[in-house]
């Protein structure tokens, strides 16, 4: 690993090299930060673009500037374009997003799949079919490789679609 990188940054990045070059598959445990998703998106940087620690910071960065995106297309869904761009903005320049982003550490995965489950259900919400089936599906079973950060996106998921039934038992039209 090359030098100048925060513990967390060195602890994920040896655990992507050991699944690269010693066939380590990573758990839920400590020393992966809880996450095997963000492990095995790291390995593939590292196996894409080569060992520094640009590379290693970039998932995290990439997950922030999609979430920002993906913010704007959920909010769009709900509230409006107007709302979606304030929003999208907001996700853009908010400290904690920005901070997020910039640490290499499982929460940095938050923002994303949170987004990318509300906007995935929504649009499954709207009309139910395989073609819209298949990427929440996806993005579920990403959630759930992200560990608990995934698993706590899941459970916020699950307790709005659970409010939007009791609230809405028909389905919008």
């Amino acid at each position: 690993l090359p030098p100048g990188l925060a513990s967390g940054e060195a602890r994920l990045g040896l655990a992507a090299f050991n699944l690269l070059h010693h066939g380590v598959w990573p758990n839920f445990g400590l020393s992966t930060g809880g996450s095997p998703l963000l492990v095995w998106l790291e390995a593939l940087a590292i196996q894409l673009f080569g060992t520094s620690p640009w590379i290693l910071r970039l998932i995290p960065a990439m997950a922030g500037i999609s979430a920002t995106w993906v913010v704007y297309l959920w909010a769009e869904l709900w509230f409006g374009k107007r709302t979606a761009v304030i929003a999208a903005l907001l996700m853009a320049v908010t400290p904690w997003s920005v901070t997020l982003s910039r640490n290499v550490e499982s929460a940095a995965l938050a923002p994303l799949l949170l987004a990318s489950l509300l906007y995935f259900s929504t649009r499954f919400w709207h009309a139910s079919s395989l073609r819209r089936a298949l990427p929440l599906a996806v993005t579920v079973g990403l959630a759930a490789a992200a560990g608990p950060v995934g698993w706590g996106g899941l459970v916020i998921v699950t307790i709005a679609g659970v409010v939007t039934l009791v609230h809405h038992p028909h389905r919008p039209s």
